[in-house]
């Protein structure tokens, strides 16, 4: 059995609250200031990926604020605010930012992209978020060891009811 062969076999989804979601504005006004962001990044820690990202859209590091981090050996899609010029971030809802390498194994891939979702009246802060969903792929199961997850998938379940 493996596990986490790639990033990709952990894929970790930032969920928003409703209270966020619904504040969101589709246009810049004098209420919502802040530009929120969808980046999915893939191999790289959230630190140096929202590092990046402000480097890229000609920002402070600062001037990024993200929910919470996510694992660096995932690929991972959060939501991120900055205060920025509203043309230049409008440039990024249908063709997001981007910027991506190879690591020290030619296999991977390490990057972000980030697209324009909406604005905000405030920076994003781990109060917006909902949580996460996780998905993980497990490589070369043999039938035994699925026959044993479900056998002790049913004894949760039955002590659940308890």
């Amino acid at each position: 059995m493996t596990i986490r062969r790639q990033p990709e076999d952990f894929l970790v989804e930032e969920r928003l609250g409703a209270e966020f979601t619904s504040s969101l504005r589709d246009r810049h006004d004098d209420a919502a200031t802040f530009a929120c962001f969808e980046l999915t990044k893939r191999a790289i820690t959230t630190p140096a990926a929202t590092s990046a990202f402000a480097h890229a859209l000609g920002v402070r590091s600062d001037d990024v604020q993200c929910a919470g981090l996510k694992d660096r050996h995932a690929k991972t899609i959060q939501f991120v605010t900055a205060k920025i010029d509203p043309a230049r971030a409008e440039l990024h809802r249908e063709k997001p930012l981007e910027q991506h390498s190879e690591g020290d194994d030619e296999q991977e891939h390490i990057g972000w992209s980030a697209r324009l979702v909406g604005w905000s009246a405030a920076a994003i802060t781990s109060e917006a978020i909902d949580g996460n969903r996780f998905t993980i792929e497990i490589r070369d199961l043999a039938r035994e060891t699925c026959d044993e997850m479900e056998r002790r998938a049913k004894l949760l379940t039955a002590d659940d009811s308890l």
